[in-house]
């Protein structure tokens, strides 16, 4: 029987084990710094003692990195919203940190006019707490948690702005010689300019989206949740629309099913085909209520909302593709 060295805390049970000493060491110190270096506190009692146990099986390096990292607790904050928990990190300073780059990347995405006044709609909070070192976020994993969540029923963060809207109104002006036209019947050539300031949530994350294209239904009733465009280092090709499972999907457009079924990824998938290499795809679904060959009007339903193939939550991805190639369906203008 081989003899392993052994890790003991204050109650002199085994944390973890390795065949050398001073490799167990240099991890917790490693451990230990990298606690300190994030101004984090930890009182954890460790004892190592040589000797010889039956039963256990042999560890490697990163097996002792697991195990104590499981095993040390640190003083840390739980970010909570709504009460719902979203993840532990260090410091307050993170989880805001987190939330401005979340607000500065959907204003950088609004189409409309200049967003001011912004505002966090969820109460967001910060509880002491102690958990296992394994368990803390950084600002990237909290981002990345609150997308997920948004997904779900769970609407952990979203934003309220003031839009600023300039609108610049002419009269009847020739523009030629600055005179008005006489079959015109225009009184004046004066230009007037009215400045107005209106509250908008308008296809920010978190709210109901508003498309471009008036002749476009809606196809279903939810909030945005992701956009089109890049995403997570690779590109989102197109909108998804966080709802209740079960939501009936409606066809954007009249068309044919051109397929009901099922894709890697997309799950239960449906996509219509509307003439002048134009189609809608509509993912995630539920229950698809139109087969392939269907003839379809403008909203009429043809699925519900799920949360099939590579999904955090029930929602529907939805996109718009003209000659295969995947555009916006916010700013999509086309007939």
């Amino acid at each position: 029987m081989n003899e392993d060295y052994f890790v003991y805390n204050s109650k002199n049970e085994i944390i973890t084990h390795y065949e050398d000493g001073d490799t167990i060491k240099n991890v917790y110190n490693e451990i230990c710094k990298n606690i300190k270096d994030k101004s984090l506190n930890s009182k954890e009692e460790l004892t190592i003692k040589k000797g010889s146990i039956k039963n256990y099986k042999s560890k490697t390096k990163e097996d002792v990195k697991r195990d104590l990292e499981e095993y040390i607790h640190v003083n840390g904050y739980v970010m909570k919203s709504d009460n719902i928990q979203i993840g532990y990190i260090s410091d307050p300073s993170i989880g805001n940190s987190a939330i401005e780059e979340i607000k500065n990347e959907c204003v950088s995405q609004y189409k409309g006019g200049n967003l001011q006044n912004i505002k966090v709609n969820n109460n967001i909070t910060y509880d002491k707490a102690s958990f296992s070192f394994n368990k803390l976020n950084d600002k990237d994993s909290i981002k990345q948690s609150i997308a997920k969540l948004n997904k779900s029923e769970n609407k952990v963060l979203s934003f309220t702005a003031t839009e600023e809207i300039s609108n610049l109104i002419f009269t009847n002006m020739d523009a030629t010689n600055n005179e008005t036209k006489a079959n015109e019947n225009i009184e004046s050539n004066q230009i007037t300019e009215e400045e107005s300031t209106q509250v908008v949530n308008r296809n920010c994350m978190g709210t109901t989206p508003i498309f471009q294209n008036k002749d476009l239904f809606p196809p279903t009733v939810g909030v945005i949740s992701s956009y089109f465009g890049e995403r997570w280092g690779t590109v989102h090709k197109g909108l998804d629309i966080a709802a209740n499972q079960g939501t009936p999907i409606k066809a954007a457009f009249d068309g044919k099913v051109e397929f009901s079924g099922v894709m890697n990824g997309y799950g239960n998938v449906i996509i219509l085909s509307h003439g002048g290499n134009k189609q809608t795809l509509y993912a995630h679904c539920s229950t698809l209520l139109k087969n392939t060959g269907d003839t379809v009007t403008k909203g009429m339903e043809i699925a519900k909302v799920g949360s099939t193939g590579d999904s955090t939550g029930p929602h529907l991805h939805f996109e718009v593709r003209i000659n295969g190639n995947a555009v916006d369906p916010l700013e999509y203008c086309g007939q």
